[in-house]
């Protein structure tokens, strides 16, 4: 009761909206589902340690190949979850396995045998219990009187299997797969695939409704984030002409753009790795919900301390801001209820498992995943945080992608080799001086015949766009560099002074 009390308290102050909450897993009914599941399955005369010794147990073929005296799997389809339960039974005194069940396994096959023998006798179908032959799930009984030219693929598929005592014998028997009839477990975890279907519809819907957000978010970065532009902003006060009061705030037009404030900001939050981390021992791994916050509290502190938001000149800037805080937490939501889910369908498992020993924790699963990979969304925070780096960050141009290899400062006067890499006109310089004929990057023999054809004006440019703080202070460093080169180490650049 522990876990359901916590599962039905997180729901309720997890902000998650209340669609969400009515397709949660039901745990409470799963929970009464199990009871009805051990009732059917002790009238049968199967606990849990016989269910798991029967499952354990092995018949032989006459070629030696192992096959499971008894088989539990799913039939998983569009709309439902089928469950077979099938053993197999010695129709003359319906041991299988000699001296290696316990009394209880033995009187369960016993039953069954002495089920299907008066069926058979009376040339009925037996309630309970299906081994037809049109059933392509059956086997029908097989004698040692059968072609021995069967390969060994029909040992685990009907018709002709034939299997004998694990025991040592020297004669064959007549065997049967039996599919024992359930109908508890069927409604136990259709309950879970139609719950589980519901938040798969849930999830598919939030991840086309967070994309569009992301590319939405996408322009309002790019309106507020372009290169320095003419622009009304509200400065200090005066006085109105017209009416002769004095204004709090007049208005002027000034270059006006927040491109570095966006760029320092996306920068703390790929620092952040909030929804993933790229460090090299997670291999990409995924953060949990737990991280998630945690990561995003960080980044959002750090923004704060250091005043990026008061830095802001454009008021858009900020609307722009709350809204990619939004969208990141409308994404940690949804990576919080796939987790709540998840863990409440693994706990009602488990239980399933110590109720019946059938393993199901493991199997049901992996039935799911065969038929429906995108069952809860799970790649959705990965899709997202793609287009969110696509859309939005990218709409903001980083250093480091416009840093020369050799120097690791901005590529200006940026030099574009014939194999395509970018390296600064200094650095190139400096390589032909040295006779180092070979691309860094590719060892391509490239070098020497760069010359001024190979400066990319079109990224100068660009540079001197997007990055013209740093266009001035990589031009100085080379001024500077260029002066000891020619006047040596005390060399000190200084202004010209005319008289």
């Amino acid at each position: 009761m522990k876990f359901a009390r916590e599962f039905k308290a997180a729901l309720k102050s997890g902000d998650f909206p209340e669609e969400w909450c009515q397709a949660a897993i039901p745990y409470p009914t799963l929970k009464k589902c199990l009871n009805k599941i051990r009732a059917e399955f002790q009238e049968m005369g199967l606990d849990a340690d016989t269910l798991r010794q029967l499952l354990a147990a092995q018949a032989v073929s006459d070629r030696g190949d192992q096959i499971p005296l008894a088989k539990y799997k799913f039939d998983v389809s569009d709309s439902a979850v089928h469950t077979h339960f099938t053993i197999f039974v010695d129709l003359e005194d319906g041991v299988v396995v000699d001296a290696s069940l316990s009394p209880a396994s033995r009187a369960f096959i016993e039953k069954q045998a002495n089920i299907r023998r008066s069926s058979l006798a009376s040339g009925q179908q037996a309630d309970g219990v299906t081994a037809d032959a049109p059933v392509p799930d059956m086997i029908d009984d097989v004698s040692d009187e059968e072609d021995e030219s069967a390969t060994p693929s029909s040992l685990s598929s009907p018709p002709g299997e034939r299997v004998h005592h694990i025991a040592a014998r020297t004669h064959h028997k007549s065997f049967q797969r039996v599919e024992v009839s359930l109908t508890a477990d069927s409604e136990f975890f259709d309950l879970i695939y139609r719950d589980m279907a519901e938040l798969e519809r849930i999830g598919q819907a939030e991840q086309v409704a967070i994309t569009a957000e992301v590319v939405a978010l996408g322009q309002e970065v790019s309106a507020v984030a372009q290169p320095e532009r003419k622009k009304r902003v509200w400065f200090g006060g005066g006085s109105d002409s017209k009416s002769g009061t004095h204004s709090s705030a007049v208005a002027h037009h000034k270059y006006a753009s927040d491109l570095s404030r966006w760029r320092e900001l996306f920068e703390l939050y790929l620092d952040a790795q909030v929804f993933f981390s790229t460090r090299e021992r997670d291999h990409g791994k995924a953060r949990t919900s737990a991280q998630a916050s945690k990561q995003l509290d960080w980044f959002q502190d750090q923004v704060k301390k250091r005043g990026l938001l008061q830095h802001f000149l454009l008021p858009e800037s900020m609307a722009a801001y709350q809204h990619f805080l939004l969208l990141n937490k409308r994404l940690y939501l949804n990576l919080r209820f796939r987790e709540l889910n998840q863990t409440a369908q693994a706990k009602i498992l488990k239980k399933f498992d110590k109720v019946t020993a059938l393993g199901v924790s493991t199997t049901f699963p992996d039935a799911l995943s065969r038929r429906h990979r995108d069952l809860l969304v799970e790649g959705m925070a990965r899709d997202v945080c793609a287009r969110i780096a696509e859309n939005v960050i990218s709409v903001v141009p980083r250093l480091e992608d416009y840093t020369c290899p050799v120097c690791l400062s901005l590529a200006w006067l940026p030099v574009r080799l014939q194999c395509r890499h970018v390296f600064c006109v200094r650095c190139v310089i400096k390589m032909q001086r040295e006779n180092q004929k070979f691309c860094p990057m590719c060892r391509g023999e490239v070098v020497m015949q760069a010359d001024l054809d190979n400066l990319d004006e079109d990224l100068e440019k660009f540079l001197k766009l997007y990055f013209r703080q740093e266009a001035k202070e990589k031009q100085k460093a080379n001024e500077i560099e260029r002066g000891i080169e020619l006047f040596g180490e005390g060399y000190k650049p200084s202004n010209c002074v005319l008289m």
